[in-house]
């Protein structure tokens, strides 16, 4: 049997357009965002202490007029990881999916909040001593969450300021992005 988070994700995103015309929301949107990204933790033994350039894209569709629901793929980059014999790089991405509230505080400017289930991949490449080890990768779902301000500068585009927190089982990442939005009708 699949993943049940999943398989509710996928639901959830499939009924929207329905659920959001019945309540009068509407409105699909996607974004791509670019921001610093940085690890510091350690497992087992080895710290990763490191910081990135991250990539995220996403696709969402407003329920209503204060809240979304959303999807994307989000690339963390690539951290350094070191122990006392161990010398290498842990790379995270995976996908998204979850809700995103807003409150308008001003003429087109908002308070946003995120929080949904981070479906991520984390991948180490190394040595130990200075040989080759092989790549050791794990993947699992966990939570992420952020805060965030949103400027929507014009009818149908709009710029935010975020930081979220992206949890695995790894490692987390704290990610402070600039995201440029599009929404359009159809």
């Amino acid at each position: 049997m699949g993943n049940p988070r999943a398989t509710l994700a996928a639901v959830a995103l499939a009924a929207a357009p329905m659920l959001a015309t019945a309540a009068g929301g509407g409105g699909l949107y996607a974004a791509v965002g670019v921001g610093s990204a940085d690890a510091d933790d350690t497992i087992q033994g080895i710290a990763v202490d490191d910081d990135d350039t991250g990539l995220q894209f996403l696709l969402g569709y407003n329920l209503l007029e204060s809240v979304s629901i959303e999807g994307g793929y989000v690339d963390l980059g690539d951290f350094d990881a070191r122990g006392p014999v161990f010398r290498g790089s842990t790379e995270i991405d995976g996908a998204v999916v979850g809700i995103r509230g807003q409150f308008e505080v001003g003429d087109h400017v908002y308070l946003q909040g995120r929080l949904g289930f981070f479906l991520w991949d984390v991948e180490t490449n190394g040595t130990i001593l200075g040989t080759p080890v092989e790549q050791g990768k794990d993947d699992g779902e966990d939570l992420y969450y952020g805060i965030g301000g949103r400027w929507d500068f014009a009818k149908d585009w709009g710029v935010s300021l975020d930081y979220t927190l992206y949890e695995t089982d790894e490692v987390d990442v704290d990610y402070v992005s600039g995201t440029l939005y599009w929404y359009f009708d159809f």
